[in-house]
């Protein structure tokens, strides 16, 4: 626009010199009418404007509208960028009306569109001036959200998930542990930076992601346990800290020891090494024996060693006839004219314990003096009166039941653990011990008959807690445990047998129960 106003300017001067230049026709004369040394161009000269002493050839351009050096452009140094707007120069705001407050961007004149730059782009003397659109007070260019009337720097800080303060956060005096999340956006611990919404759920107890459940996904196999619970492989279900150690090669209780079994028999080698846990004379390491046992573990025995005829006594011990399992050393001897006790007689007519009979006179048991016919038969799980029948009517409060080679004594008055035992030994007999399911469903068969109640079998681990002990010192080689125990609850070292249904459980040692002792032969 300032040039075509330029040219326009200018045009009354270049139309002289044309009309000058038309009416000459004779030689060019030498006119300085302005005395600037430069001729008119009527003249022949070079001067475009010979009435002005300041335009001329060669002449500073100077920011008025016209051409002060005679080049046909107009005010040319003060539109550097070409924007079409003079420069902020003396002279031009006269010519212009407005002038370009910055000739080096083009972007910079007076009928530019502010912006958010900070540039005054459309050259009013103020920068970045805005509209406020949300009429809070703060225009677009300052306002971090110029739509929201309580966004704004310096509003209140809200707890709504916005920035309100315009400072780069949103709800910072509502993160007390500056993890991005406020209580009011989820945060269920705003003292814990390590929990939130976005936190990823760990084994710790706590409800990391909040989503109100804890540990979630850390029970895989399903046994109760979670890993941070002690489940040492949560994709084994028969894994975990209160299964049973078995001989496997692996940390089934999850303690950190491999087929860390007990030492039933006080060898000083578990069961998963012994081979027979139930004998302290049988370990790896031992020396053999003349036993019929393979003492050392070793799956040899002496040349002589085995027991052929399974009495118990090998050759190498002194059986006499190793072919015939009545006969061999310790055998009673009985009326049958054959040397039973390998003593090399028969000793039909011996009497050996001085009671005056002699085995084949009646003496059920001739190396005792107690034991013969017509002697009283009393409460000690012994035959006294050699009738075949132990204990019949001695027991006191207890019922005599025989099986097999075992008599068992069922006493139906409640005592406390210790007293039950006390009271088994009083009358030669032990608590009882459970071999195996058998014997496990003929003692809860035959004890309901009595009392329908739980029963103290001899099973306690009064000595070291978690090792599992009968009280005759028998090998554990059988539990029934209901589910979940044993659990300790409180201190609880005994056993109780028939807890529920048959599985049994453990309890304080003081509780009160009848009681099952049973005969060590």
């Amino acid at each position: 626009m300032l040039s075509a106003l330029s040219a326009l300017l200018a045009l009354p001067a270049l139309l002289a010199a044309l009309l000058a230049c038309a009416q000459t026709t004779g030689p060019a004369l030498d006119i300085d009418g302005d005395g600037d040394g430069h001729a008119a161009l009527t003249a022949g000269g070079d001067d475009c404007d010979d009435a002005n002493p300041q335009v001329f050839p060669g002449a500073t351009e100077s920011c008025n509208g016209r051409d002060d050096d005679c080049d046909g452009l107009v005010d040319e140094p003060f539109d550097v960028d070409l924007d079409g707007w003079l420069a902020d120069a003396p002279g031009c705001l006269a010519v212009a009306g407005a002038v370009d407050c910055d000739d080096a961007d083009p972007a910079v004149h007076p009928q530019a569109t502010e912006t958010c730059n900070g540039i005054d782009d459309d050259c009013d003397g103020i920068t970045d001036e805005a509209e406020d659109a949300d009429g809070d007070g703060v225009n677009a260019c300052d306002d971090c959200d110029d739509g929201d009337p309580s966004t704004w720097p310096g509003a209140p800080e809200l707890c709504d998930g916005i920035d309100n303060d315009c400072n780069g956060q949103a709800d910072e005096p509502f993160d007390e542990d500056g993890d991005g999340w406020s209580p009011c956006g989820g945060d269920c611990d705003d003292g814990d930076p390590l929990v939130h919404p976005d936190a990823t759920e760990v084994c710790d107890g706590v409800d990391n992601d909040c989503d109100g459940d804890t540990d979630e996904g850390f029970d895989q196999d399903g046994d109760g346990f979670e890993t941070c619970r002690g489940d040492c492989d949560d994709s084994d279900a028969a894994r975990h800290p209160w299964a049973e150690e078995i001989c496997d090669g692996l940390d089934d209780d999850c303690n950190g020891i491999v087929d860390d079994t007990q030492d039933a028999d006080g060898d000083g080698v578990s069961a998963c090494e012994d081979c027979d846990d139930s004998n302290a004379q049988v370990f790896p390491g031992a020396i053999e024996l003349c036993d019929g046992v393979d003492t050392n573990c070793d799956g040899e025995m002496l040349d002589d060693e085995d027991d052929v005829d399974g009495d118990g006594v090998p050759l190498c011990g002194g059986d006499c006839d190793d072919a015939d399992p009545a006969r061999a050393p310790g055998m009673l001897e009985v009326c049958d004219g054959v040397d039973n006790d390998c003593d090399d007689s028969t000793d039909e007519t011996v009497d050996q314990d001085g009671d005056g009979l002699s085995v084949c006179e009646g003496d059920c048991d001739d190396t005792s003096a107690d034991r013969l016919p017509g002697a009283i038969e009393i409460c000690d799980g012994i035959d006294n009166n050699c009738d075949g029948a132990r204990d019949e009517d001695a027991c006191d409060g207890c019922e005599v039941v025989e099986d097999g080679a075992h008599a068992y004594l069922f006493c139906t008055t409640p005592l406390s653990f210790s007293d039950a035992w006390a009271d088994c030994l009083d009358r030669g007999y032990d608590l009882a011990a459970v071999d195996d399911g058998d014997e496990e469903t003929w003692l809860y068969d035959e004890s309901q008959a009595l009392s329908a109640s739980t029963w103290w079998g001899g099973f306690n681990d009064q000595d070291t807690e978690g090792t599992w002990v009968w009280t005759n010192g028998q090998a554990v080689t059988y539990t029934d445990w209901a589910s979940g125990e044993p659990n300790d609850s409180g201190g609880e070292d005994c056993g109780q047998l028939s807890w529920s249904g048959a599985a049994w459980n453990d309890i304080d040692c003081a509780s009160t129960a009848p009681y099952v002792c049973e005969t060590a032969d």
